[in-house]
Formats: C-alpha cells, sequence, structure tokens
C-alpha cells in the first residue's frame, strides 16, 4: 500500500549540554527549534515539542508527513525518553535513518545527502551554517537564557533543511509553483 505524503518542509533539531556528574556523563537537551516551511519554533523541554508533533499528527489525518532531522541518531536519543517509535530501519544499534511517530517519519539529513550542514549549506541553500556562535563549553539548562546570535545559530539549523527540502528534495512542476510529492 502506498503512502500519501503531504509536502510540507519540516525539520527538528535539538541542542545539547554534557558534563560530568558524580563520574558519570550526562547530557540533557536545553533547546529545541522545529522548521516549519519558513517558520522556525522555538521551545526549551522536550515535552513541548511532543505536543507540536502530536498536532502536526492529528492536522495530517490520514497522510504522513516527513520530519528532516540532521543526524538523526543524536535526536533519536534524547526523544526516545518521550515518543514511542516504530518502523525504525538503522544502520545500527541506535543510529536510525528512518523512524515512525504515529503518522511522521522522522528521516535522517544527514545520511541522506553525505554531507554535513555545514555543507549541505554552501552546497544547496540561501542560509549558512553558523560557526562559532554557540560556545558547547558552557554548561546551559532549559531555564538559561540565549542571545539573539545563539538563537539564530539554532534557527539556521532548521532553516537550511527547510530550504533544502523545499529546493531540492520535492520535486516541482516545470512552473515551480506546485509542489507534488511522488
Amino acid at each position: 500500500r502506498k503512502k500519501e505524503y503531504i509536502p510540507l518542509a519540516l525539520s527538528f533539531d535539538i541542542e545539547t549540554t554534557s558534563t560530568v556528574i558524580n563520574g558519570h556523563n550526562v547530557a540533557w537537551c536545553y533547546h529545541w527549534q522545529i522548521g516549519i516551511e519558513d517558520d522556525c519554533f522555538y521551545g526549551r523541554n522536550l515535552s513541548e515539542v511532543v505536543e507540536v508533533f502530536e498536532n502536526l499528527s492529528i492536522l495530517a489525518g490520514e497522510k504522513n508527513i516527513i520530519c528532516w532531522v540532521h543526524n538523526l541518531s543524536y535526536e533519536f536519543g534524547f526523544l526516545i525518553e518521550y515518543m514511542k517509535f516504530e518502523n525504525v530501519f538503522a544502520k545500527a544499534p541506535n543510529k536510525p535513518l528512518k523512524c515512525e511517530w504515529k503518522n511522521i517519519e522522522f528521516r535522517c539529513s544527514y545520511a541522506f545527502s553525505n554531507m554535513s550542514l555545514a555543507l549541505l549549506s554552501e552546497t544547496y541553500t540561501h542560509t549558512k551554517k553558523g560557526v562559532g556562535d554557540l560556545d558547547y563549553n558552557i554548561i546551559r539548562y532549559t531555564s538559561t537564557p540565549l542571545t539573539v546570535k545563539e538563537k539564530l545559530y539554532c534557527y539556521k539549523d532548521v532553516k537550511i533543511l527547510t530550504e533544502y527540502v523545499k529546493s531540492h528534495i520535492f520535486p516541482t512542476y516545470i512552473t515551480g509553483k506546485k509542489r507534488k510529492w511522488l
């Protein structure tokens, strides 16, 4: 049975921090962003993004949506605490290339493109990857304020993917005005 997809440019990314506590390596998500077409939405707790995906799933009805995540295996490691994935297609344990949650398919854009996000942006999109705009040595929490520069860094990560999806993944008619998912 063929699946029917909604041609929605959808991307997702998280920002995490890690440290050593009592001799154990620990990491947590302190910020997430989701790109929907030309818009970007932010949140601080992963439980919030589950609500966003739930609403997208309901709006899609019987159709499916693809959500592109660059290096899906990383985000997958955090999302599995909040979402029960099905039909996981992986190249190794905990290294999914594709997984499904309800009618949303999460796909790894890194595996699809075989490019870093920086190279992908240099090659295919107007938006370029922020470099050095987010200091990963700083331990952040969900309550840690982010600067405009740091939020822009987050925005660019999902904007690059939605631009790439719209211009290079979605087949278009000759006019370039209508999208058609095959």
